[in-house]
C-alpha cells in the first residue's frame, strides 16, 4: 500500500514563476474590452464556384418562398409550427440548421437551391449518367431543397 503525505499551500498568481494549467492571465480592466465577434462563413468553404454562387444569390432574391424563409430566419422563428407562413412550414423541423450568409440560404453547410435552378441542377448532377445513389451522394454533400431526394430519384429513374 502506498501512502501519500502532502500539504496544499495557496500562492497568489503573481508569485508563481512558471504558469501551470490552473493559472490564468488576469484581465486588468474588463470594462474597456470590446466584445469579440467571430464569423464563420461556410460559403467560402463551399465547392460551388463564385459564378454559380452569384447565380444562386440572384435567383434567391427572385424566389418568393426563399425570401419569406430568409426574413423568418433573420427575424426569428415562431415557437409553434402553426404560426409559420404556409410556404415555409417544410423548413420548420430543421430551423436551427438554417442560416443566411451573403444573401444565400444554407442548411448546415449545404446551399439551398431556389426553385428556378433545380431542374438545371438535376441535369448537372446526372451529367455522367451515374446511378441514383451516386447522384444523391453528390447532391447531399453540397446542396439542398425540400423533396430533393425524391426529385433526384425520379429524374434519374426516368433517364
Amino acid at each position: 500500500m502506498i501512502v501519500f503525505d502532502f500539504s496544499i499551500t495557496f500562492k497568489p498568481g503573481h508569485s508563481v514563476v512558471t504558469a501551470d494549467t490552473l493559472s490564468r492571465a488576469p484581465v486588468q480592466n474588463c470594462e474597456s474590452l470590446e466584445p469579440e465577434i467571430t464569423t464563420v462563413n461556410n460559403i467560402s468553404l463551399s465547392s460551388i464556384n463564385q459564378t454559380r454562387l452569384n447565380e444562386i444569390r440572384a435567383a434567391t432574391d427572385h424566389d418568393e418562398v426563399l425570401q419569406v424563409l430568409k426574413q423568418v430566419i433573420l427575424q426569428g422563428w415562431p415557437s409553434q409550427k402553426s404560426s409559420v407562413p404556409a410556404a415555409i412550414t417544410v423548413y420548420f423541423d430543421y430551423r436551427d440548421e438554417l442560416t443566411v450568409q451573403n444573401g444565400i440560404l444554407l442548411r448546415g453547410e449545404r446551399v439551398i437551391i431556389p426553385s428556378s435552378m433545380r431542374r438545371d441542377l438535376l441535369t448537372k448532377l446526372h451529367a455522367g449518367h451515374l446511378g441514383i445513389n451516386s447522384c444523391l451522394r453528390r447532391a447531399r454533400d453540397v446542396v439542398y431543397w425540400p423533396g430533393m431526394s425524391a426529385q433526384i430519384r425520379q429524374f434519374v429513374g426516368s433517364c
